[in-house]
């Protein structure tokens, strides 16, 4: 069994205390924060240590980061609303943490003996990202139809930019990834 590392405890931690200090603090003066906001924020953190405290600190540590700069800076500070292209920045960002998700899940469940060559694994890491970029769209498009929602502002227009954002962020991450890689074999 693989040991916890304690940095992702840590940092667990940290974000945990931030997220129950402004809650706190929100509702004892300014109320802008709603409570389903910050459920959602300490929840998400309590189940990814509860699941993933045992992954490397880079695939914890990304997966922490764009959870806290999407539900917490994005959906209870309000940055989505804020700043207009915050959700292209994030979506940018996704492509890059799915493709170190994609690397982690190939090397997970490979067996450890078999070789699999540096393009194949930067093409499959590289088209899962843009896989999930496209299903995240579908997953949004129906929460919007069935469910009454307006994730995607009912236009065509933010469902491409998301789309064309997370696979410009798979680009970047697919290329960080084989320099990664390329360093690693030296």
């Amino acid at each position: 069994m693989k040991k916890e590392k304690p940095v992702n405890l840590i940092v667990s931690a940290v974000l945990f205390c931030v997220y129950v200090l402004t809650t706190v603090i929100d509702a004892l003066t300014v109320h802008q924060i709603s409570v389903s906001s910050s459920a959602l924020c300490i929840g998400a953190l309590i189940a990814y240590f509860i699941f993933l405290r045992r992954f490397q600190p880079l695939y914890y540590l990304g997966i922490l980061t764009f959870t806290f700069f999407a539900q917490y800076l994005g959906a209870c500070l309000h940055l989505y609303n804020i700043i207009p292209i915050y959700d292209l920045i994030l979506h940018s960002a996704s492509g890059i943490l799915l493709v170190l998700l994609a690397h982690y899940l190939l090397t997970a469940f490979f067996i450890k003996d078999v070789t699999i060559p540096l393009r194949l694994t930067l093409l499959c890491c590289f088209l899962f990202s843009v896989a999930a970029a496209g299903l995240w769209e579908i997953w949004e498009f129906s929460g919007d139809v069935l469910l009454g929602l307006s994730s995607q502002g009912g236009s065509l227009t933010d469902t491409m930019t998301d789309i064309i954002a997370g696979s410009c962020g798979a680009i970047i991450g697919t290329v960080l990834l084989g320099l990664i890689l390329r360093r690693k074999k030296m």
